[in-house]
């Protein structure tokens, strides 16, 4: 399936397991459903997910950079506070963790690793330890892009590192079907999204 169609489900997906109640939680779901949906293909080097990925490593690497230098220059207390406040160790783990899972990912064969039952595991439990309210979100949202490639005529490594893929072989990724569920998608998404903010 195209990103588009991947984007529409996922949140629909997301709306329909999760059921978040008011604003925010819908907040929540559509942000993180829109990462989880799509984050599987960064391993296509066209797709702009895998551009972004590699805009966020140049940037994040310059980011700790000039920061370990202005810490380092003009003892701005961020080590000292670091040190200090234990509860934000597991966020900054999570975050280098998905770094490394990002840049790890983008270089694998696409429908490999990042289209695994392990790729969504390792990422949601780095999300939850980044955000815990946002990681059911993202994993209903990723798992649906494994399920809808599932029908495509291409394998995905769904039981990554083992050998083999599974593939229904019902559709194409830009065919007929992509079209329906991507109209499919938009229409539940939106009147999912207004169920939830009335709630």
């Amino acid at each position: 399936m195209t990103g588009k169609t991947h984007l529409v489900m996922g949140e629909a997906a997301a709306l329909t397991v999760m059921q978040p109640v008011g604003w925010q939680e819908v907040a929540w779901c559509l942000g993180a459903a829109a990462i989880g949906a799509v984050i599987c293909d960064i391993d296509i080097d066209s797709s702009n997910a895998h551009k972004k990925v590699e805009a966020a490593v140049i940037i994040c690497t310059v980011a700790v950079i000039l920061l370990g230098l202005a810490e380092w220059k003009f003892q701005l207390g961020i080590t000292q506070e670091m040190i200090q406040r234990r509860d934000i160790w597991p966020k900054i783990a999570g975050g280098a963790g998905l770094f490394i899972l990002c840049i790890f990912g983008k270089e694998q064969p696409h429908r490999s690793f990042m289209h695994s039952l392990l790729a969504v595991c390792l990422f949601s439990g780095l999300v939850y330890l980044i955000l815990p309210e946002a990681a059911g979100y993202f994993a209903v949202a990723m798992s649906s892009h494994l399920v809808l490639d599932i029908f495509n005529k291409k394998d995905i490594r769904l039981w990554y590192p083992f050998s083999g893929g599974v593939s229904l072989k019902l559709c194409r990724a830009d065919g007929a079907v992509n079209q329906i569920l991507f109209y499919v998608g938009c229409a539940a998404a939106g009147i999912l999204t207004v169920i939830g903010l009335m709630r």
